[in-house]
């Protein structure tokens, strides 16, 4: 299960703070920039970095530090970012709540332009509630998590939950249930979150902030295996589990049962991992209740598909699908090396079901726009 898979990870993950200027940093400091090949980015992509920087400056003069005068100075924090991310890219890439408009698999197939090639990229395996404060277990938790990237600046939603549809997280399980990115996250420079959580009370006027506000995470941040991000916040803390990876593809992943059936009453579990970074598991379905998501195509369907692995070396792409009920576990694996484009299949073979596993690989480009964009 997505709490027991991710807290076994954090076990061995180094932490990283918080600076005051709300830039991710490891503990004990950073190294220089990413090295290796990156992409070769057009005028346009350049001067988006130019105007990122910008706004990451004037963030900082205007004082955006973690809470610590109440719900009202966290919430002021998203106000000040959406008003200077209007003046830097409102004229280019929309409104500032748009979603991004550029989907996974944008040349898995067909003619590939010269600025898609493999990229760094940040992989976000889960989003962890802590250190409550003011606040007690369970919490009904609804509002967005999102990145923003160089890509088009838009929001690239992690978790997105209305207040009819919160999540109900616990002690025992005070991960997020993350439906994205919808895309690869690219890490050509800063990469923003953006955090808006509420808890819902008996009243939408009772309702409290769990977490407001707006943190960088940068390319020069040291590459570990696996990271965890500590944002502090007034009434609680979130641990982000990341990774960035060098010279990586993006892989849009769909499982379908091919043969026998999902037996009842077994929960299932999908998730995948890559040999470069062994000890976190990225989780893509997570059923509890023994309902399999299966539609009449026989095609899972998966909280999220797209992960990325580094192309090159002998890094491999793992795809694995558990079932389990009280006394009883099987799990079966495909293993995908990394291509730059088209698709890899696969099989997992549980016994009394078997599952094709299709990996759909592309490039990816820093300097794409809502005019180039071939996905959805």
């Amino acid at each position: 299960m997505e709490f027991e898979t991710m807290s076994s990870a954090f076990a061995g993950l180094k932490t990283h703070t918080s600076d005051d200027d709300g830039a991710a940093r490891p503990a004990g400091g950073t190294r220089g920039a990413a090295t290796g090949k990156e992409p070769i980015c057009s005028k346009a992509g350049a001067n988006a970095r130019r105007r990122e920087r910008q706004l990451f400056r004037d963030s900082i003069k205007a004082g955006r530090r973690p809470p610590r005068r109440g719900d009202e100075e966290e919430e002021g924090a998203i106000p000040v970012y959406r008003r200077a991310w209007e003046t830097s890219f409102g004229g280019v890439f929309g409104s500032f709540d748009d979603e991004t408009a550029l989907g996974p698999m944008r040349y898995t197939s067909g003619p590939i332009p010269e600025n898609a090639v493999p990229a760094s990229t940040l992989q976000i395996f889960s989003v962890r509630v802590t250190d409550l404060k003011g606040l007690w277990w369970p919490l009904h938790v609804y509002g967005l998590v999102a990145t923003r990237d160089e890509a088009d600046h838009n929001r690239n939603f992690l978790f997105r939950r209305t207040r009819d549809n919160c999540q109900i997280l616990t002690k025992e399980d005070p991960v997020l249930l993350l439906t994205g990115p919808s895309r690869a996250v690219l890490l050509a420079g800063l990469v923003t979150f953006e955090v808006q959580l509420m808890v819902k009370s008996k009243t939408e006027l009772a309702d409290k902030v769990l977490a407001s506000k707006v943190f960088y995470f940068h390319q020069g941040s040291r590459r570990e295996d696996s990271i965890c991000t500590r944002i502090p916040y007034k009434h609680c803390a979130l641990e982000f589990a990341l990774a960035p990876l060098r010279h990586s593809v993006e892989a849009t992943v769909s499982v379908q049962l091919v043969d026998g059936s999902w037996p009842d009453g077994h929960q299932g579990l999908v998730f995948s991992c890559t040999d470069s970074i062994k000890d976190t598991k990225m989780v893509l379905l997570d059923c509890r209740d023994g309902n399999m998501p299966i539609g009449s195509d026989g095609m899972f369907e998966l909280s999220r598909c797209v992960v990325c692995a580094e192309l090159g070396g002998r890094d491999k792409l793992m795809v694995s699908v558990q079932a389990r009920r009280v006394g009883f576990l099987t799990r079966n694996a495909a293993v995908f090396e990394p291509k730059m484009s088209g698709t890899s299949v696969g099989m997992c073979d549980l016994r009394f079901c078997k599952m094709q596993v299709t990996v759909a690989w592309s490039l990816l480009s820093t300097s794409g726009t809502h005019a180039d964009a071939g996905g959805k």
